[in-house]
This record gives C-alpha cells, sequence and structure tokens, in this order.
C-alpha cells in the first residue's frame, strides 16, 4: 500500500514536471516564432532602408547632374552674353562705316559738281578771251573790254578757288577712302577697333559657340 502511494506521488510528480516542462517548451516556441516574426520585420525594415538609402544615393546623383548641366547652362548664357555684345560692336562698326561710305560717295559727287562747275567756267573763260579778241580786232569800245577784263578776273578767281578746294577735298577723301578701306578690311577679317574680341570655336554641350572674353564697345 505504502508503495502504491509512493509510486502514484513519483506519477504525478513526473506529470506536473512534463506538463511544467510542456508550458515551458510552449513558450520557448512561442518566444522563438516572436523572434522569427521580429527578425522578418528587421529583415523587411532593413530591405526598405536599403531601397531607401539607394533611391537617396540615386537622387544625390541625379542633383548633381542636373547641377552641372546647370552651370553648363550659366556658362553658356554667359557666352551668349559676350557674343552678343561683340555682334552688336560689329553692327554699329559696320553701320558706321556703311555711313562713312555714303558721305564719302557724296564728297565724291559734291567733287564730281565742282570738276564740272570748273569745266564750265573754263569754257566761259575761253569764250569771254575770243570775245575779247574779237573785240580788240573790231576795235570795240573800251568799256566793254574793261568789262571782259572784269569778268575774265572774275572768273579765273573762282577757278583758282574751286581748283584750290578741289586739291584740298581730294587730300582730304583719299585719306578718309584709305582708312575707310582699312577698316573694312579689318571688319572683314573678324578684327573690330575698340573691341577686343578672340573668336575661338568651342562645342558645350554639343552647341558650337564662338567665346569672346571681355568684349568692349
Amino acid at each position: 500500500m505504502q508503495w502504491d502511494w509512493t509510486w502514484n506521488h513519483v506519477v504525478a510528480t513526473l506529470k506536473l514536471k512534463m506538463i511544467s516542462q510542456t508550458n515551458e517548451l510552449n513558450n520557448y516556441k512561442q518566444k522563438i516564432v516572436q523572434l522569427q516574426n521580429e527578425i522578418i520585420k528587421k529583415n523587411d525594415q532593413e530591405k526598405y532602408y536599403l531601397r531607401l538609402s539607394e533611391a537617396h544615393k540615386n537622387q544625390q546623383n541625379l542633383i548633381q547632374r542636373l547641377q552641372e548641366k546647370t552651370k553648363k547652362i550659366y556658362g553658356l548664357e554667359d557666352v551668349c552674353v559676350k557674343q552678343e555684345k561683340v555682334i552688336e560692336c560689329l553692327q554699329n562698326k559696320i553701320e558706321n562705316q556703311i555711313t562713312a561710305s555714303k558721305l564719302c560717295n557724296e564728297k565724291l559727287r559734291q567733287s564730281s559738281s565742282l570738276k564740272l562747275r570748273n569745266k564750265q567756267l573754263a569754257e566761259e573763260c575761253d569764250k569771254l578771251r575770243d570775245q575779247l579778241n574779237q573785240e580788240l580786232l573790231s576795235k570795240s569800245a573800251d568799256q566793254e573790254k574793261f568789262e571782259l577784263y572784269d569778268i575774265i578776273k572774275e572768273n579765273e578767281l573762282k577757278i583758282a578757288a574751286l581748283e584750290e578746294q578741289l586739291i584740298s577735298n581730294s587730300e582730304e577723301w583719299k585719306k578718309e577712302k584709305a582708312d575707310l578701306m582699312v577698316e573694312l578690311n579689318e571688319a572683314k577679317h573678324g578684327f573690330v577697333r575698340g573691341v577686343e574680341m578672340t573668336l575661338p570655336l568651342v562645342m558645350e554641350s554639343r552647341v558650337w559657340v564662338f567665346v569672346s572674353p571681355h568684349p568692349k564697345c
């Protein structure tokens, strides 16, 4: 009887211990499942952060490329502004040369007109001399002779003045024409006085531009 009780007690103790261990094992299993879930969650978070990091890196690269393009655009704008100044100076120079050419042509027309007038006066003087000679031969009145002499003298003075003016104008026009030809030749070869201009060919972003450092108009 005593033995049966002891055996039953041992069995009951083992059962209780088994139940306790089973409960503990279940708790461990739950903790393992919980830890696995946390690990999965951490892995998901890590993947999310990796994706965010990659996206941030790509965004930084994009921002850097955009900044480089912006710098190039600013550089091109600066080149365009300088080119516009050079072009404006060239246009002004060409307009001034055209105006000077028109003035030169006008002076040439005036010179032709003066030469024609001089020729007419010379012809008139020749006619008056012929008349005077005829009057001398025909013994005309002295008053008419004096009048003819006065007219001849006046015309000769006019001719001398015109010839002097023609010589002066001719020298002046030759100098102006020479200066104009020099300026036209300089403009033709890309040089403009008063404009520091160097136009090397540069390619920026597949666009051919001319660089003009420090244009002065």
